[in-house]
């Protein structure tokens, strides 16, 4: 379940430096962390300090979420011409698992073949008890 983010929390400088870093539009896609800071109005130090602390990096995280739900029409869009059109067998996979009418299912079968004896069996009993016997006299 994903923490609500107190956008109060965070200055006008760090939320743009947070958008700017999780969901750049066109013409910033290409911006280093120093181009990042001097559009914020920070240094460089700034912002790497603010990327080292999990809030900060929690809000980066959420803008970047909030960016990609706005692509989920165009996916389920795409999703469905590759179905519909392309007859893509992965397509058709996903969406029958996003429909929840196709799973992974893996059977695996092993089988286990003790080929030892009663009193081989017995013996590594005993060496065990003897074993548990020593560690509690150390305790």
């Amino acid at each position: 379940m994903a923490t609500k983010i107190d956008y109060a929390r965070f200055t006008q400088q760090q939320v743009e430096a947070a958008r700017l870093l999780a969901a750049p539009d066109e013409e910033d896609r290409r911006l280093t962390y120093e181009e990042v800071a001097t559009r914020v109005g920070i240094t460089r130090k700034t912002l790497y300090n603010w990327r080292l602390d999990d809030e900060f990096r929690a809000l980066v995280n959420d803008l970047a979420d909030k960016a990609m739900d706005g692509f989920l029409t165009d996916i389920y869009a795409a999703l469905k011409h590759r179905v519909t059109v392309d007859k893509s067998d992965k397509a058709i996979e996903i969406a029958l698992k996003r429909m929840g009418k196709l799973r992974d299912v893996s059977d695996v079968h092993a089988t286990v073949t003790d080929e030892r004896d009663s009193a081989k069996v017995a013996d590594e009993i005993e060496e065990l008890k003897r074993q548990l016997a020593g560690d509690n006299a150390n305790v």
